[in-house]
């Protein structure tokens, strides 16, 4: 039995978000996001806030995985009259730099609250190709103009062959 223990020094670099400009998180590509009940905010190996965010490390989703994204905007514009924000998100996959896939939320389809919002989708990978490709989403402000952009690569690769069943075996002579 080996009892080796080590320990890694490291500096981490905290963001500093401006305090009246729209800002973002990373953009984090993961394999599972889920709510997590009240009692769990904010506790536990990979809980943001309210979400469960188990981030894909590998950046690499085969092509009947779903693609996790999760984003977080600070510093939305509260509107003066309805006391909610006005965003709209757009998602962009590319690949050689040609668009593959694109959505467009607007704010009808967006949770509008507080000034923060966060953005969780699982995106369905199957009509993309084998291959290299850059997701985009670019967050706007309708109230400010301003935008945020945050991008990822990630890597798409053929979903492994299905396990054979009793009913489709051969028989073997």
């Amino acid at each position: 039995m080996s009892c080796n223990l080590g320990v890694f020094n490291t500096a981490l670099r905290v963001p500093h978000f401006e305090d009246d400009k729209l800002d973002a998180s990373s953009l984090i590509l993961a394999d599972q996001i889920e709510t997590v009940p009240s009692t769990q905010t904010g506790t536990g190996q990979f809980v943001l806030n309210s979400y469960k965010v188990r981030p894909h490390l590998s950046q690499e989703f085969s092509s009947t995985d779903k693609l996790g994204i999760f984003l977080q905007l600070y510093n939305l514009k509260l509107d003066e009259t309805s006391h909610k924000t006005n965003v709209s998100v757009v998602y962009r996959i590319t690949k050689d730099k040609q668009e593959t896939w694109r959505k467009v939320e607007t704010p009808d389809h967006l949770h509008q609250g507080g000034e923060q919002l966060t953005v969780e989708r699982l995106i369905p990978v199957t009509s993309l190709v084998p291959g290299r490709y850059t997701i985009e989403v670019t967050a706007i402000d309708l109230l400010t103009y301003d935008t945020v952009i945050r991008t990822a690569d990630f890597i798409v690769k053929t979903a492994p062959p299905a396990k054979p069943t009793a009913m489709n075996r051969s028989p073997v002579s």
